[in-house]
């Protein structure tokens, strides 16, 4: 592969490449996506939409998939929720314990085609398709 005088910097460059190929073919195969181009879009819309790096959300027992701070967004990602319970269950909790935690004007779950509304005491969760998601400005 590299010999011994390769600059590291080319190594590198190398091994960040196929391990975001492995990444994301692999992302492809396990949810059935046929078109990688669609998820390195989804991927981009987030972090334009986020327009600072996305962040992970965990404390006081409360685990959502992404946070945005200056929106007050909270976004959890599911290939489905409706399909089990348990999935369902998880998604929606933790949507539903993070208002205690942090100040939430928005929550989301983007599935693979699902949509809809869940009220609670804190207002509604949306449940959008990933296209529906990746064209609202």
């Amino acid at each position: 592969m590299y010999d011994q005088q390769s600059s590291t910097q080319a190594k590198r460059s190398y091994l960040s490449s196929v391990y975001q190929k492995i990444y994301l073919g692999d992302i492809c195969a396990r949810n059935k996506i046929s078109n990688p181009n669609l998820l390195r879009l989804m991927i981009k819309k987030m972090a334009e939409s986020v327009k600072q790096p996305l962040s992970y959300f965990y404390n006081q027992n409360v685990e959502v998939d992404f946070y945005v701070p200056d929106d007050e967004l909270a976004i959890q990602v599911s290939y489905s929720i409706e399909e089990s319970d348990a999935t369902k269950k998880r998604e929606v909790e933790a949507l539903q314990k993070l208002p205690k935690a942090l100040s939430c004007k928005r929550r989301v779950i983007i599935t693979y085609d699902e949509e809809k509304a869940i009220e609670d005491e804190y207002g509604i969760i949306e449940v959008i398709p990933c296209w529906k998601w990746l064209l609202q400005q």
